[in-house]
């Protein structure tokens, strides 16, 4: 009887031992912990990318329109929501001034007006653009219709998350005929003497987005102008905050990083409070991470900033 001989030397094989397994599996889950990592990293990126861009050709054309039809138009920054249980889009609307001036909320005097506004329609043929799932656009605080009651500029506002009853605002970019951005209607008052000393009084503009004729603003109620103004439900159409400079922004990435209860009127000390929370918190976030648009002080053409 033949015996083979055991294998030895270089031609032994030997089986992995559990601490070589344990490394190779920690170095797997590694890997793909690196790699998701990396593949949100470039998505979020290329969502930021692709909402800049957005932003970027809606000024464009706007301000091509401006120029070729010699009228005032703008690009209004809004909200999209299917229903309750649908994702949230940031919304941007080119349209045109039609010249006619409205009296939101005439004052008990016969010549008292404490908010007037011009409309402003959709252009025909220009469709509504959307912006990624999470991106949305911001805005200095600054009112330029309303100096006596000063400016927070270095405070940034933008549309609200309607899952999140927050109150947000309605940004607008204003281009003049000539194409030049313009902070109001030249034609209209820059300051306005409101008829009750606990109110505030502006000259702004307004964008009929169902093109009804009517100012839309929901359920809220009371004789203030902030009713015209507050962004709190979808079918809103607030009176714009005319910007000078844009902020595109990762608002999802913003949510993870801070904590947006604190931004909810009913969790996070009523709307004022809230208000104030998520202006702080958007404020250092979207000066640290967000996409920058100026314009051209003559020609009103718009930059990117880095």
């Amino acid at each position: 009887m033949i015996r083979t001989p055991p294998i030895t030397g270089r031609f032994a094989r030997r089986a992995f031992t559990l601490a070589e397994l344990l490394v190779v599996m920690g170095i797997i889950a590694l890997l793909a912990t690196l790699t998701a990592i990396s593949v949100n990293k470039v998505a979020a990126t290329s969502r930021l990318a692709t909402g800049t861009n957005t932003v970027m050709a809606a000024l464009g054309e706007a301000r091509a329109i401006s120029i070729r039809e010699n009228k005032p138009t703008c690009v209004a920054f809004g909200v999209f929501r299917a229903n309750s249980a649908s994702d949230q889009h940031a919304t941007v609307v080119v349209a045109m001034g039609t010249g006619r001036i409205l009296n939101l909320n005439p004052g008990a005097g016969a010549t008292d007006n404490d908010l007037i506004a011009e409309e402003f329609l959709p252009v025909d043929g220009v469709p509504v653009r959307r912006l990624p799932i999470g991106i949305k656009v911001a805005g200095p605080f600054t009112d330029y219709s309303s100096p006596q009651y000063g400016s927070a500029d270095e405070t940034w506002v933008t549309q609200p998350e309607f899952s999140n009853a927050e109150n947000g605002t309605m940004l607008v970019v204003r281009f003049g005929p000539d194409g030049s951005v313009q902070t109001r209607n030249p034609a209209l008052p820059a300051n306005i003497t409101p008829t009750a000393a606990t109110d505030t009084a502006y000259a702004s503009l307004w964008v009929d987005l169902d093109r009804d004729g009517l100012v839309d603003i929901g359920t809220t109620t009371g004789s203030s102008n902030g009713k015209y103004f507050d962004y709190d439900e979808l079918l809103d159409e607030p009176v714009g905050d005319v910007v000078e400079f844009l902020a595109i922004y990762d608002d999802r990435d913003a949510r993870e990083r801070y904590q947006p209860a604190a931004w909810n009127p009913l969790t996070g000390g009523g709307t004022n409070a809230a208000e104030d929370a998520r202006r702080a918190d958007l404020t250092e976030y979207i000066d640290q991470f967000a996409d920058r648009i100026h314009f051209n002080r003559y020609t009103g053409v718009a930059g990117r900033v880095r």
